[in-house]
Order: structure tokens, then C-alpha cells, then sequence
């Protein structure tokens, strides 16, 4: 009598997953940490984790982490799981403390953490002193250049006198609606260094251009709109909500431009607070567009706890990003929040718990005790008009960085929820 093979074949297959359950249950994937983003302030832990919370990897950082070089490690994949990156930041005010914490969903194997902010960047002010002669009064001056602490001017003896400490790094453009004129008159030039600029009221030129943009909604605007010229990477600022004082509800915007000038490209950055934020962020590289249009997708979270969030995403959501942030209130005031990043790959649910952080990281950061008290969610979806060519699984910190924003033209619709 034959014997039936069928029960040995499962025997030794068993011996076989039994001897070798590394291979087959799970498989590493590499991830780096940038030098940018190893050199960033307050790093105390790098953890990876699955999709239920479960910690996968974990390592304590300190300052002597912070060195001139990247930082690459492997963490298990094990088999129906989706592994997201953590990084546990201290902020540090002073000998009082908060945290910002930075979660990167579903990576792929040879993802890159750069660093999540965009690097560079001048911020340097210098004075700036008008003195303009022949003015008898002005109903309003604007200085559409971003200024430290805002700008002040009063009428001396016909003569204008205006004072302000404007950023270095950009061009100075200023409009004049003196009395007696319905529009206004402006000067425009080069800043980077301390100026006294000496003018009569008949250097002040006129046939400044207007643009008028509608906005999908009546909400207070936040934001700029740059214009760059045709060999210049010094940007003129036609849109400056901080320095329209009388800001409002409003939707549409206006933007002041030049005339005569030869425009490489604009870039728009404009954001509404509120429990129903919108966001633009775009580069214009022929022209301003005459409306920013509506924002259709729904941001709502189908459920969220303290730890915990899930939601409904559609086939037109494919391909396209989420961000869910925790804020929570610390006695001190300090910041306090946990960003969570990721892409929606297909129609149906998304489903994801924070990790566990180890005790010996509660034990250092204290703060972070605050974790199952989340203060409030907010939850944004993000559309992307040129992403063809981009792999959130390899470079997520992409999505926080400004200028990567305003280069691909990304749009922004979020909810804000209080706990």
C-alpha cells in the first residue's frame, strides 16, 4: 500500500518556515535620514512603525547624533503590513519644553528624509528711509515689501518722511495715494542694503496695474503673491496681506503691479484659517489667473480618536496626499503637535494608529505624557497639479517644503475639529 505524500510535503514545509521564518514572513527596507534632517534642532528618537502601531524600530537621538552625515537604518516589513517613519522633535524654549512630532506613512524601500522644512532662505532687514518733497498729505502709503514691525510715515513741512526696516532679500515697492489723487502713485527698486532714498512727488510714477483674483469663498486671506523679473531671482511682492491693514473678509484680492516689466514667473501662497481652511500654492509662469476657482473634495474624517483616524477616500482621490495633525495644550503654552503625512493609494479607507512610544522616550520627554489628550484634529487633503514624476514613498517630506509646493501647484482643503 502506497502512502499519501500529500501530509509529508506539509510536514516538510513546515520544518521549512519553522527554519527559515525571517525569509518568508518579512523583508527589511532601507530607509536614510538626510544630513539636513539628522542636523535638525531637538531630534530625540527616530521609530518606525506598521499601520496598527506597532514598533518596528527605534532609536534614541541626542545632539551627538547630530553630525555632518546622513543616517541610514533597516527596519522588518513583514508580510500585509505598510511601515511609517516618526520623527519625535523637542522644542526647546528656553529651559521650558514642547514637542513637534513628524509621522511619514506607508515608505517604500530607499525612502529619503530630508529635512522638512525648506532650507535657505534670507531673512535679513535693513533701514529703509523715504523722504519725499511737494507732499502736502497722503491718505494711505503701503508698503507691499515684507517689513520687521511694520512702517510708519507722517507729513513734515510738505515733505513725506517714511521709515521701515524691509527684507533684504527682496525688491522694495511701495504705493503712494497722496491727497488730491485717485490712484496711486509708487516707487519700485532694488533693496539689500541700507537706503535713504531722497525724491520729489513728480519722481513718483503712476499707471500702477491692478489685477482683481477671485477666491472660492468670503473668508479672511492670508498670504503673497511674488512677482520674479526676466534675470532676477530677487523677488517683488504684489500681494502682501501682512502689510494691508485693513484686512477683512473678502473674495477676491487685488494685486498691484509695475508696468513695463517682463515677468519670469509668479508665485501664490494664499490660506484662510478657520475650521474650514483652504490653501493655493502655485507658480504662474505667464501670467496671474483671474480666478483660483472651487475646492470640491471633502476633508471630513469619517472617525478620529486620541491615538487613532480613519476616513473615506475615492477613486479621484488616487494618487493625491493627506496631512492629519494633533494639537494638544501644554500648561506652558509651548508648541505641541503631531503631523501625520501620507498618500492615498487607493479608493476605500484609510485606516491608521499612532505608535507606542517606548517608555524610556516618556521618561526623557515628559511633554509627551500629553499624547492620549489631543486638544484638537485637523484633517487636509492635498491635490497636486504637476505630481506626475513624484513618489511620496521615497521623498514624503517633499509635500511640507514651500517652494516644492509652490513649483508643483498644490491645493489644499482642510477641517478642523475640536476634541
Amino acid at each position: 500500500m502506497t502512502s499519501n505524500p500529500i501530509p509529508m510535503l506539509n510536514r516538510l514545509l513546515l520544518i521549512l518556515l519553522c527554519a527559515f521564518p525571517f525569509s518568508l514572513s518579512a523583508q527589511p527596507i532601507r530607509i536614510t535620514l538626510t544630513e539636513a534632517t539628522m542636523n535638525e534642532p531637538g531630534n530625540r528618537a527616530v521609530l518606525v512603525s506598521n499601520q496598527y502601531g506597532v514598533l518596528r524600530y527605534y532609536k534614541p537621538l541626542s545632539k551627538k547624533d547630530a553630525k555632518n552625515e546622513a543616517f541610514s537604518f533597516e527596519a522588518n516589513q513583514r508580510l500585509g503590513e505598510r511601515l511609517s517613519l516618526t520623527l519625535v522633535r523637542e522644542v526647546d524654549g528656553g529651559g521650558i519644553f514642547g514637542f513637534e512630532n513628524t509621522t511619514y506613512c506607508n515608505l517604500a524601500n530607499g525612502a529619503l528624509i530630508d529635512a522638512p522644512a525648506e532650507e535657505g532662505g534670507e531673512t535679513a532687514y535693513e533701514s529703509v528711509e523715504f523722504s519725499i518733497s511737494g507732499v502736502r498729505g497722503a491718505e494711505e502709503v503701503i508698503v507691499l515689501s515684507p517689513v520687521e514691525e511694520g512702517a510708519e510715515y507722517r507729513i513734515d513741512r510738505q515733505r513725506l518722511l517714511l521709515n521701515f526696516r524691509a527684507l533684504a532679500s527682496a525688491d522694495i515697492f511701495v504705493l503712494f495715494k497722496l491727497n488730491g489723487s485717485e490712484d496711486y502713485l509708487y516707487y519700485y527698486g532694488p533693496g539689500g542694503k541700507a537706503n535713504r532714498i531722497d525724491l520729489d512727488i513728480a519722481d513718483l510714477k503712476s499707471g500702477v496695474v491692478t489685477r482683481d483674483i477671485a477666491l472660492p469663498s468670503m473668508h479672511f486671506w492670508y498670504g503673497d503673491i511674488k512677482g520674479y523679473q526676466s534675470g532676477s531671482d530677487k523677488p517683488c511682492y504684489l500681494y502682501n496681506s501682512s502689510q494691508l491693514k485693513a484686512l477683512r473678509p473678502q473674495n477676491s484680492i487685488r494685486v498691484y503691479l509695475p508696468p513695463g516689466l517682463e515677468w519670469k514667473h509668479f508665485d501664490l501662497e494664499l490660506f484662510n484659517l478657520g475650521t474650514d481652511k483652504f490653501g493655493f500654492y502655485n507658480r504662474y509662469l505667464n501670467k496671474l489667473p483671474d480666478s483660483l476657482g472651487a475646492v470640491g473634495f471633502n476633508p471630513l474624517l469619517a472617525d478620529h480618536q486620541s491615538k487613532a483616524f480613519r476616513f473615506q477616500t475615492t477613486a479621484e482621490e488616487i494618487g493625491q496626499f493627506y496631512a492629519i495633525s494633533y494639537t494638544y495644550s501644554l500648561a506652558n503654552q509651548m508648541p505641541a503637535s503631531w503631523q501625520v503625512y501620507g498618500l492615498v493609494e487607493k479608493a476605500g479607507e484609510v485606516d491608521f494608529i499612532l505608535p507606542d512610544l517606548p517608555e524610556d522616550l516618556l521618561e526623557a520627554l515628559p511633554e509627551l505624557r500629553v499624547l492620549p489628550e489631543p486638544a484638537a484634529i485637523t484633517k487636509s487633503l492635498f491635490r497636486c497639479a504637476r505630481c506626475e514624476d513624484y513618489d511620496f514613498r521615497l521623498e514624503p517630506a517633499k509635500l511640507q517644503q514651500e517652494n516644492w509646493r509652490l513649483e508643483k501647484g498644490l491645493v489644499e482643503r482642510a477641517q478642523f475639529l475640536e476634541f
